[in-house]
């Protein structure tokens, strides 16, 4: 069973202007993930997907990491994730006759992720060959907005969409995707194209404040800055 792990680091942000390259504490914030990964001996490959010059020079410092230049077409806003993780898994197959049986997905927005996460999650998806996905997920309050809902139900969660919490006297508990920990996918043994969505059966597995905070906004990245 191959797993391979993939960053995927466009240069280009809409919302905070060059994320991936902001420095914590003397890191870059694609550093933080890069060297956590090198620390799981799970991953089989592990490979930076970027259009970024300065992204790819790391090359030169991460010897045992794979960096691919991202093609144009996949690197604008409108390109969605499934495109760069098909075109990372052809240029596998094309190379290495590589064709990983999982597939795990850091983004380099989540510097706390921690360890212990990825390498329990790894746990899980293995044992569970019936589940197509893993994402992780974040507890939400009435105050929060998210395009996606997951009920807990039958210990499955359960995925409905354009989901406002209104209700603030409500004791039920409501999830959403913590913006990308971690997401695993299944891939089909034949190397044909996948959409890498979260359809079919899945697991979400559940993080908590600090390690779910997804930067996307300054304020994201100062409140971030403060744990690490």
């Amino acid at each position: 069973m191959k797993i391979i792990c993939i960053i995927p680091a466009k240069e280009k942000s809409r919302r905070l202007k060059d994320k991936n390259i902001l420095k914590i504490k003397n890191k870059l914030l694609i550093q933080i993930t890069l060297n956590k990964s090198l620390k799981i001996k799970e991953f089989d490959r592990i490979i930076v997907s970027s259009d970024s010059e300065k992204i790819l020079n790391l090359s030169k410092k991460y010897k045992n990491i794979l960096f691919f230049r991202r093609p144009k077409k996949y690197s604008t806003s409108k390109s969605d994730m499934g495109s760069v993780i098909t075109h990372i898994t052809k240029v596998l197959y094309k190379t290495e006759k590589l064709v990983p049986s999982i597939i795990v997905l850091l983004q380099p927005t989540s510097p706390l992720r921690k360890i212990s996460t990825i390498k329990k999650t790894i746990k899980i998806f293995k044992r569970h060959l019936n589940y197509d996905y893993l994402a992780t997920i974040k507890k939400v309050n009435h105050k929060e907005y998210p395009n996606m809902q997951i009920n807990f139900s039958n210990k499955n969660f359960n995925k409905r969409k354009n989901f406002k919490i209104n209700n603030t006297h409500s004791k039920k508990v409501n999830y959403a995707l913590d913006g990308g920990v971690i997401f695993m996918f299944r891939n089909n043994k034949k190397n044909k194209v996948n959409n890498y969505k979260l359809s079919g059966y899945g697991k979400f597995v559940e993080t908590k404040f600090p390690e779910n905070i997804d930067i996307d906004t300054k304020e994201d990245f100062d409140i971030a800055k403060k744990f690490i």
